[in-house]
C-alpha cells in the first residue's frame, strides 16, 4: 500500500514529536549537554522538512 501525503506528514510529525520528547529527557538529564541536543534536534527537523519536500517534488511529477 502506497503512503499518502497525509500518511507521511502525520508519520513525520510523529518522529518530530519523538525527537523532541527524547531530547528533552536528554536535556533534563544532562543539563552541560542541552545546547548539543538542541542542535541535533534542529538539524533532525530541518532533514525531516527537506525529505517532505523532496518527496512532495517527486510526486509532482
Amino acid at each position: 500500500m502506497e503512503k499518502t501525503e497525509v500518511d507521511r506528514r502525520t508519520e513525520a510529525v510523529r518522529h518530530l514529536r519523538k525527537m523532541k520528547k527524547i531530547t528533552t529527557k536528554l536535556s533534563q538529564l544532562y543539563p552541560e549537554l542541552a545546547a548539543t541536543f538542541q542542535v541535533q534536534e534542529t538539524v533532525y527537523q530541518r532533514s525531516v522538512a527537506a525529505a517532505i519536500m523532496i518527496v512532495d517534488q517527486q510526486d509532482k511529477r
